[in-house]
């Protein structure tokens, strides 16, 4: 009967029958046959491959990762997104499934030539004094030729293969649904979120799919490192650039990946990894927007020793409070207050469930302490944090896909580093980084931005708290209150009503506080500071104090 059941539910959930007994086969020739058989799921693998395993591959990992390599373009991806979560799943799959590379054939330009001039409304010759048919680069969802303007400039065309984004979607389709059914008959895959992660992949294939938000995102990157002289983003050419074609500069240096050659040509490598990390910092603890894809292959060195960042196809974004937190993070471990590490992971997590601090306070005491006094330069930051996000992981806090993205980037960078510069101080230049820091979080602007939203919060509970108290009032002298008064126990009734009269009593004089306070603030009544009655901040907080006191209570 359930055989019967599923077998309904893929007539109406999958488009592509075909495609499923494809994805079946796959798995089960390596080795997943019995996961398959608990799916109900058997029935629909080809006979011929039912019982046919590959040999030599003995580790679960390896054997994923040539089941996603052989499965094409969104399985490979599926596999890369997979590798940073090493907060649930084991280090030695994560470890095979970062060997996934994609490995894809380029697509013959006839085919792409229609694409880009349908895009364009233009020929290529009327756009273009040059265009390479060879790609320079070949991925699964694009691949990159280079071109030359008619204004002389150089640049980088990305163009979407053709057709990509109707295989995605049939393959994310099938992803629901092997998800679904893997949460409810392997019921021990729930600790692994299957249905979570295949939201969170089509979430983020999504944006890598529209080129205009790649685009977008390299203006607002561009934007934010205007600052920084020795970082360069390459300008993107919006009036070329659509959903499925990207034009950007073209960027001329050395990959960091060629480290001999960079060390011959005497760059001051010290400076340049110095630069780069701050750069990394502001985007992620300040502007809240950064390159999530940061590897040697993606950074070059130019010949004015500028640090180039490419291919921004991935992007992690932060919330005030998400980077508050983080920051929060970061200096803990520069000054050893590792137990606070604890609230800052309850605070900027998600809870899956009943989360034993004591536990994970030993727990997180447990990975810090044999660093404890060790040099700041001989700190593994990114294996660190990764360590601790898998031990909020065991205690039932889940970290969001950015904060994992931001774990990966550190690692990656430190590794770059290290290799340029063996005295590279990830966490060191944290310190320095904290002083700019501090100016941000203290900054009049922002100061005065969440002062205003604070009255607007007020102004709210001021609008509501007159007809919460008239309404109280009505209450107690209702007569159906006095009769709910019962003689049982009358000594300590008497006690909570005369503790209710207070109480109101203590709204009244702190609701005419806040009153008196906003009014002083919004007239700038008394002496003021940064443009602020400062009477009325004083009042303001002295009735925030006062009721959350009172609250607690």
């Amino acid at each position: 009967m359930s055989i019967f059941k599923v077998g309904t539910q893929i007539g109406k959930t999958v488009r592509n029958a075909a495609r499923l007994r494809t994805i079946l086969g796959v798995f089960a020739r390596h080795g997943f046959g019995e996961v398959l058989s608990r799916m109900n799921l058997q029935r629909y693998v080809p006979t011929r491959l039912r019982k046919k395993t590959e040999e030599k591959t003995p580790s679960i990992g390896e054997r994923l990762k040539l089941c996603f390599e052989e499965l094409g373009p969104t399985f490979v991806k599926l596999g890369q997104l997979l590798s940073t979560r090493a907060d649930f799943l084991p280090s030695d799959i994560c470890q095979e499934l970062k060997k996934l590379q994609d490995r894809v054939k380029p697509e013959d330009f006839s085919l792409l030539k229609p694409i880009l001039e349908q895009e364009w409304n233009h020929t290529l010759a009327s756009l273009f004094s040059s265009f390479d048919e060879q790609p320079v680069a070949c991925a699964s969802i694009a691949q990159v030729h280079l071109a030359t303007l008619k204004n002389g400039a150089d640049v980088v065309v990305k163009i979407q293969r053709p057709h990509i984004e109707v295989l995605i979607r049939n393959d994310i389709q099938l992803l629901h649904f092997l998800s679904s059914l893997l949460e409810k008959y392997i019921p021990e895959t729930a600790v692994f979120n299957p249905k979570g992660i295949v939201m969170e992949f089509e979430r983020s294939l999504k944006q890598e799919l529209n080129f205009k938000i790649e685009a977008n995102n390299m203006i607002r990157i561009r934007e934010n490192m205007k600052k920084f002289e020795k970082i360069v983003i390459p300008q993107v050419y919006k009036e070329f650039s659509t959903s499925k074609i990207l034009v950007q500069e073209k960027i001329v240096g050395l990959r960091l990946s060629d480290i001999e050659k960079i060390k011959s040509k005497g760059f001051d490598i010290i400076d340049i990894s110095r630069v780069g990390i701050k750069a990394f910092y502001k985007q992620v603890l300040i502007d809240g927007i950064f390159h999530g894809d940061l590897h040697a292959g993606n950074l070059f060195i130019t010949d004015d020793a500028k640090l180039a960042l490419v291919d921004f196809g991935i992007v992690g974004h932060l919330s005030g409070s998400t980077r508050d937190h983080l920051t929060n993070m970061f200096l803990c471990l520069l000054n050893e207050e590792y137990e606070l590490l604890v609230y800052e992971f309850l605070e900027i997590g998600t809870q899956k469930g009943q989360v034993d601090i004591l536990s994970f306070q030993y727990d997180i005491k447990s990975i810090l302490e044999p660093f404890y006094g060790m040099p700041l330069k001989d700190f593994n930051i990114g294996r660190i944090l990764l360590d601790l996000t898998t031990c909020a992981s065991r205690n039932n806090i889940i970290m969001s896909q950015d904060l994992m993205l931001v774990s990966k980037a550190l690692i990656t960078i430190e590794g770059m580093g290290k290799d340029l510069n063996p005295d590279f101080d990830i966490l060191g230049e944290m310190g320095e980084f904290s002083k700019e820091l501090m100016k941000e979080r203290f900054n009049p602007q922002r100061i005065k931005k969440d002062l205003l939203w604070a009255l607007k919060d007020f102004s709210d509970i001021l609008r509501i708290l007159p007809r919460h108290i008239k309404q109280s009032l009505r209450d107690q002298s209702s007569g159906s209150h006095i009769q709910r008064i019962e003689i049982e126990n009358l000594e300590n009734k008497l006690e909570i009503l005369s503790s209710k009269h207070q109480t109101q009593g203590e709204l009244i004089f702190l609701s005419s506080s806040l009153i008196a306070s906003t009014l002083f603030l919004v007239h700038k009544i008394g002496p003021s500071f940064y443009d602020y009655s400062i009477l009325g901040g004083i009042g303001l907080i002295f009735s925030l104090v006062v009721g959350f006191y009172k609250f607690l209570r």
